[in-house]
């Protein structure tokens, strides 16, 4: 018992201090920056190319990827300043809410952090891409998880008066419960939705599956790739199913098992 503890307790720490070290190692992004470069020129085949040229590009491409500690840093920081926007805008919708609202919110909230200066646009973008990804598993959440009730609440309105108010309120309740479980586990950036009215979270659960949809998601969760700023949350190899726990919002690193690239969250 006491060494599943002490395992525990080691996974947590390593995924606390993510953001305080190197993603991966000096020999590592040079392993991933040779076997990149060479993908390039067996993709051009036959044609000329220049080997440096093809070293320098995907060394950008892997610095962007796998940031430093100091940019992980800044990215966290504004991280954590546009989903306090975005949490802000979402928050004081109500009868507004749409589809249109969660994309403008996004929107609001990117220029704004723009706006004050204090980080890069391409810090900006980067972070709003994980924010908005962060969205897209809540909306696939919200889907599969409050499907069922969000369906019985409509159903209860063409139901005969008799019934219509217990049908309500008893689909309500349970629309308010889901949505008080999905927030506990998907963090903080929808809780002023929490305690809203049965009626105004079933249209939040169709605003965020349509916004999904227009954003290119599907109905599918998203995979993470490392050196992406991902919430807190249980994190899946996609190819070993080795699991990784964030305790707090972070870069992900390659798999600790298999050095694979890509995740799932659970």
């Amino acid at each position: 018992m006491a060494g599943k503890s002490d395992f525990s307790r080691e996974r947590s720490s390593a995924a606390t201090d993510t953001a305080a070290r190197p993603l991966v190692t000096d020999t590592e992004r040079n392993r991933m920056i040779t076997e990149a470069a060479y993908r390039r020129s067996l993709q051009r085949g036959a044609q000329p190319g220049n080997p440096m040229e093809d070293w320098l590009m995907v060394e950008r491409e892997i610095e962007h990827q796998m940031p430093e500690p100091a940019q992980q840093k800044r990215e966290l920081e504004a991280r954590e300043k546009l989903r306090a926007k975005v949490r802000e805008l979402l928050g004081g919708a109500r009868e507004t809410l749409n589809a249109e609202t969660i994309r403008k919110a996004l929107v609001d909230a990117k220029a704004h952090l723009k706006t004050m200066g204090e980080h890069t646009a391409d810090t900006v973008d980067r972070v709003a891409a994980s924010v908005e990804k962060e969205l897209v598993e809540i909306a696939h959440r919200a889907g599969r998880g409050l499907g069922g009730a969000s369906e019985r609440a409509i159903q209860a309105v063409d139901r005969t008066a008799e019934h219509l108010e217990k049908d309500l309120t008893a689909a309500a309740a349970r629309v308010n419960e889901e949505w008080r479980t999905l927030t506990s586990k998907t963090g903080d950036l929808l809780h002023g939705w929490r305690d809203r009215g049965g009626q105004f979270l079933v249209n939040a659960t169709h605003a965020l599956g349509e916004w999904a949809k227009q954003h290119g998601a599907g109905g599918q969760p998203p995979r993470y790739r490392a050196g992406e700023v991902a919430a807190a949350g249980t994190y899946e190899c996609a190819a070993c199913q080795h699991q990784l726990q964030l305790a707090t919002s972070a870069h992900l690193p390659p798999c600790a098992k298999c050095r694979h690239l890509e995740y799932r969250k659970k």
